[in-house]
């Protein structure tokens, strides 16, 4: 018992799943817009992430003026000037939403400079090491340099130095 199936291409001006299957749902859409909630707050109260609250990223994301210039180009179908703080967000802005004031890269919460330090740390509380650390983070958060931070964190953290074998 087997299934014949004819695959034909079809270019993307005469598909219009195309378009939508590479970029962030509308912003208009109720629907969507009660589903991202929903996702951001159980996000931001997971039991694992105590190190922010919902209220606290939006109030640092509406203070954070790189965020707001991200937020603004996002909201106008805009893109971003290049630059050196800009080249992250400019590089990914078509998987970028806002949705009540909060940025997000796909389904990831997008976090302001001031927090990133904090969930960085909380992530890495229970001394998972590198590569778990930064899975944790990349399945919630994202920012840019992420990867550089837990790195750099576990690096020169004391306790997990003493139980990391050393290479002579």
């Amino acid at each position: 018992m087997g299934f014949n199936f004819t695959v034909k291409h079809r270019p993307g001006k005469n598909n219009l799943a195309d378009w939508g299957s590479r970029h962030p749902a509308s912003q208009t859409s109720e629907d969507n817009r009660d589903d991202v909630e929903t996702y951001v707050n159980m996000i931001t109260e997971l039991k694992d992430i105590d190190a922010i609250t919902l209220e606290e990223v939006k109030r640092e994301t509406e203070k954070d003026e790189l965020l707001q210039k991200v937020i603004h180009a996002v909201k106008s179908n805009g893109t971003l000037k290049k630059d050196l703080d800009m080249d992250a967000y400019a590089n990914v802005i078509f998987e970028l939403s806002v949705i009540n004031g909060l940025l997000l890269r796909g389904e990831r919460l997008v976090i302001p400079k001031k927090l990133k330090k904090k969930d960085v740390d909380a992530a890495h509380e229970e001394h998972q090491g590198i590569t778990k650390t930064k899975s944790f983070l990349r399945s919630r958060l994202w920012f840019p340099g992420m990867d550089a931070m837990v790195e750099r964190t576990v690096r020169n953290c004391l306790a997990c130095q003493v139980v990391t074998p050393q290479i002579s």
